[in-house]
């Protein structure tokens, strides 16, 4: 799945500043059809364009809620910097979890 402005999927309410130093951001989609399986692969992307392009991205988590109420949730764990000023000094994370088991259900 690809999210081109996913600011536009924010939740967090008028004036809200995304992507900022401190700031929970949450955003969603309610898509017709659920994942046929969640993600066991991220690649999250900044095209660095905003006044503060520096991210510090903790984590990002994907929660499927399905029509029999049923939850899974995948968290890729970033705990990093999109940033060409900061370590690593890119501006995407990666993580390919595929093969691991980290899928909660609640």
């Amino acid at each position: 799945m690809e999210f081109p402005d996913l600011e536009s999927w924010g939740w967090m309410g008028p004036g809200h500043d995304y992507f900022e130093s401190g700031n929970m951001d949450i955003f969603g989609h309610a898509p017709r059809e659920c994942m046929a399986a969640m993600p066991c692969k991220m690649l999250l992307v900044s095209d660095g364009s905003s006044g503060k392009p520096d991210w510090y991205v903790n984590f990002v988590e994907i929660i499927q809620i399905d029509t029999d109420l049923s939850v899974l949730v995948r968290k890729f764990f970033i705990n990093g910097w999109l940033s060409v000023n900061k370590p690593p000094y890119q501006l995407f994370a990666y993580q390919d979890l595929c093969g691991n088991d980290n899928t909660a259900v609640a």
